[in-house]
């Protein structure tokens, strides 16, 4: 199957008018960015869950395991598609791997731990299930450290020392979920995470593609810049306002709901009122002709 970051203009089913042509370019420092964002975001929940469920299986804790629903969504497309490339962006073999291994290991824990959910509505699970799953994501913590040095010497070559300062910061979260450890666990059930410098959990990918922003005065001629899962960079001479909630009208006719989220000058943030899928076509490497 071809991948959709590497089909060609010509390949693709949409056409597009000469005078609006779409230029796209593979950005390696997106990639990058994409594989470490990811990776401390869920490196972030497999601590959280970790230390949730070291916690939970102890007897008076074991219904708050229903909390940890919010955290058992699978959102390691984006991963998959961005390892893919982890040799055009410096990553050796083994770092791709284990990485992909790791992921792999999180999606068949949660699948693993999901049922205990609905259970724990109910009543408090078996414990034996609970420290079963403990045990899991426990070793899933060591994992992640494991998986977050791999990238380490990358981080430090090409990225912002924010990320390095976070990773550091993580790899002593996770040091503390492999070991059991919660003291960051308050009276209340909450987890009291350390805070993490870098906020992106969705780096953007630079791309050029005119589009129409649709506002209540009328329609105004614009372009994209770059684009995120919840967020667009556009350019436009409209007088936009902060908060205000516009429409963006892509070249395909797709519609996207946003709102004015910062604006200097003739550059505008838009915050997306719905996320783009990590397969998304604005994402897609196309080329001018």
């Amino acid at each position: 199957m071809t991948d959709p970051l590497l089909k060609d203009a010509t390949s693709a089913p949409m056409e597009i008018a000469a005078d609006r042509r779409v230029e796209w370019t593979v950005d390696r420092d997106f990639l990058l960015k994409t594989v470490v964002c990811d990776l401390h975001s869920c490196a972030t929940q497999v601590a959280m869950l970790a230390i949730m469920l070291a916690a939970c299986a102890r007897p008076e804790g074991a219904a708050a395991v229903r909390s940890a629903r919010h955290l058992l969504q699978d959102g390691g497309k984006m991963m998959e598609l961005a390892l893919l490339y982890g040799a055009e962006i410096g990553m050796p073999a083994a770092a791709v791997d284990r990485i992909g291994a790791f992921y792999r290991g999180v999606t068949d824990a949660k699948l693993a731990l999901w049922p205990l959910i609905p259970a724990s509505l109910r009543s408090a699970p078996p414990n034996d299930l609970l420290l079963k799953c403990s045990r899991t994501w426990r070793r899933l913590a060591g994992a992640a450290s494991e998986a977050l040095g791999t990238v380490d010497a990358l981080t430090r070559s090409k990225l912002d020392n924010l990320y390095v300062e976070d990773a550091v910061t993580l790899r002593q979260l996770l040091k503390e979920a492999a070991d059991g450890d919660i003291r960051r666990v308050d009276a209340t059930g909450t987890i009291r995470l350390p805070p993490l410098r870098q906020r992106h959990q969705n780096p953007r990918a630079a791309v050029r593609q005119t589009c129409t922003i649709v506002t209540t005065d009328g329609s105004h001629a614009a372009r994209i810049t770059d684009v995120s899962r919840d967020g667009l960079g556009i350019v436009s001479s409209y007088a936009s306002a902060d908060r205000q909630a516009l429409a963006v009208v892509l070249d395909d006719g797709r519609r996207l709901e946003a709102t004015v989220a910062r604006r200097q000058g003739d550059h505008i943030g838009l915050s997306l009122s719905a996320p783009l899928s990590s397969d998304d076509p604005l994402f897609s490497p196309r080329r001018r002709d």
